[in-house]
């Protein structure tokens, strides 16, 4: 993005933002649309929900992509509060307008949007308006993406919900106040049970302890609950405790709680079974619709190509209507261009050295006379990459792109789509994430460029500046 101070200027005036701020967003603004407007690949989307103290809803709209030098990108486009632009129940404007304003509504690839923003709705209308301006793959049947961490934690949720007139008689008696966070609240329930069992809620007011303390008939509820909740988290730590985890990552660890939500679900006791069918019927709704995108991004692992697909699915009819489906996206791709030249538009020009390999590898590719196979063809004859615990994709497909040309570009776009807007702790609400406490004292136009400087830049500090811009006066 070239070089530019890492110093932003705060304001605490609501009307008023800083000058070098509004100059330095204007400046960088201008850098990344003539940046994506030379990008030659996909753009996937996402947006966050963010709910701040004051109740106002914040809408974030987010851009990811991978670079020529193979690095996952996240950018922030648009950053407002929905309750100040009178949008509250279509925020499809704020969007769109987003979209046309950096000249990537005809790059979408897919869109992953939060649950809390009445998903079908908003999916629906981008899905009709990217269709408009160009053809999707299958038809379009990949475009919407539902967010995963979403959709576990609704499904423990759902779960809990067998259980919520307990859970708020301990809460009363053990823990008053506590994140929304389903893995948390499956330990506090933990530790409250081991408490019982110890005798230490015996000691409370007889007079009341009767109307507050859980029955033992309850406990046991309790303790079937917890058992789905810490399996789960068990199943899911793995991938959560990544930071931005690639969409390779994700086949295995979400049908790992279909397979278990279905053996619960017949379980002998039959309020666990009844909780976890229950679980079990919300989950299938959205994995079902997943299932064809997590097995496209797992085949693009080298360390399971389709191996990890039928090891899942157990049918080789369904993998091989998998693998029609990835043919099909992938003789999509022509082969246009090289690419160093595609490096040179985007602006990231590499050195010499450089160059000349790709030009040799390029002119050996195009001299060779013999009718060569699909690179596609020759991925799935050689075999599996051995298996390594911390495998970087990214990197290996960034020194296997001359020898998987076409397929390096499919890679390069569906390796990108967010299957999941959050990681680490953030991962486990069962509500929307918080916003910053302090997203309320800046200006609309302050709020956007802060939140879009800082992902275009992490290394950004804001810090105090007196001298202010009023839109009013200019």
């Amino acid at each position: 993005m070239g070089s530019r101070s890492n110093l932003l200027p705060l304001h605490g005036d609501l009307k008023k933002a800083p000058i070098s701020e509004i100059r330095t967003f204007d400046k960088e603004q201008e850098k990344v649309k003539k940046y994506l407007s030379k990008f030659n690949g996909n753009i996937s989307l996402s947006t966050d929900a963010l709910r701040a103290v004051s109740m106002d809803q914040y809408l974030s709209v987010n851009i990811h992509f991978i670079n020529d030098n193979w690095e996952l990108k996240k950018w922030v486009i648009e950053y407002c509060c929905l309750d100040e632009l009178d949008v509250k129940i279509n925020p499809n404007n704020v969007i769109k307008n987003a979209l046309e304003e950096y000249g990537i509504d005809e790059k979408l690839l897919t869109v992953t949007l939060s649950e809390f923003l009445e998903f079908k709705i908003f999916a629906k209308f981008l899905r009709c308006e990217t269709r408009s301006k160009r053809r999707l793959p299958l038809n379009g049947q990949l475009f919407t993406v539902h967010c995963s961490s979403e959709i576990i934690s609704m499904t423990m949720k759902k779960g809990f919900e067998g259980i919520q007139s307990i859970i708020s008689k301990v809460k009363r008696i053990y823990w008053p106040e506590s994140l929304p966070l389903w893995n948390l609240t499956s330990d506090k329930l933990s530790e409250a049970m081991v408490m019982e069992a110890e005798g230490l809620f015996r000691w409370l007011d007889p007079s009341c302890s009767g109307k507050v303390v859980p029955l033992k008939e309850d406990w046991d509820k309790v303790k079937g609950v917890c058992t789905i909740a810490n399996r789960m988290y068990e199943i899911v730590k793995g991938l959560f405790e990544i930071e931005n985890p690639t969409a390779n990552l994700f086949l295995p660890y979400m049908r790992e709680i279909l397979v278990y939500l279905t053996e619960e679900s017949e379980n002998s006791d039959a309020f666990v079974s009844s909780v976890a069918t229950n679980m079990l019927e919300y989950y299938k709704r959205f994995y079902n619709d997943m299932h064809l995108l997590y097995s496209i991004a797992a085949f693009l692992d080298p360390r399971y190509k389709l191996k990890l697909v039928n090891f899942c699915l157990s049918d080789t009819n369904r993998t091989t209507v998998i693998l029609d489906h990835i043919r099909a996206i992938y003789n999509g791709y022509a082969v246009s261009g090289t690419s160093s030249e595609n490096e040179e538009e985007n602006g990231d020009k590499k050195p010499e050295k450089v160059d000349v390999e790709k030009k040799y590898c390029l002119s050996i590719r195009s001299t060779d006379d013999k009718p060569s196979k699909l690179d596609l063809d020759l991925y799935l004859e050689e075999p599996v990459f051995p298996w390594v615990k911390n495998f970087d994709v990214l990197q290996w497909w960034k020194y296997n792109c001359f020898k998987f040309p076409q397929l390096s570009k499919m890679a390069q776009d569906y390796l990108a789509i967010p299957l999941s807007v959050v990681s680490c702790d953030e991962a486990y609400l069962m509500e929307e994430r918080k916003a910053d406490n302090t997203l309320s004292t800046y200006s609309p136009l302050l709020l956007k460029a802060v939140q879009c400087l800082k992902s275009w830049n992490p290394d950004f500090k804001v810090v105090p500046d007196t001298k202010t811009w009023n839109p009013d006066t200019e």
